[in-house]
């Protein structure tokens, strides 16, 4: 009775070793996805001279080529719009891993 419940719980802790690496992953990604937006902020911010949140028609960046001079801007974008996707497909993995 006792190696069966010492292998159970082996088992079982084997199985939540791949629950860590999500939940690892998921905030590296917070992480990474709240500096980008504060990167991509900043970057507005050199166009109108103060933090706001650009939009369509926008007077500051109407004409302007954002990403023109800046390295990151592939990057940044890419985290950005890939945010709500990553998000969803770490809920429906945690589902499924548990």
């Amino acid at each position: 009775m006792a190696v069966a419940a010492a292998r159970s719980s082996s088992v079982r802790a084997r199985g939540r070793a791949g629950g860590w690496w999500l939940v690892a992953g998921s905030l590296g990604y917070a992480a990474g996805y709240a500096t980008c937006i504060l990167l991509a902020l900043a970057r507005a911010a050199e166009f109108a001279g103060r933090w706001h949140v650009p939009a369509r028609d926008d007077v500051h960046t109407a004409n302007a080529d954002i990403a023109a001079g800046w390295s990151g801007a592939g990057l940044v974008s890419f985290v950005i719009v890939t945010g709500p996707m990553v998000t969803a497909l770490a809920l429906l993995t945690g589902w499924l891993l548990d």
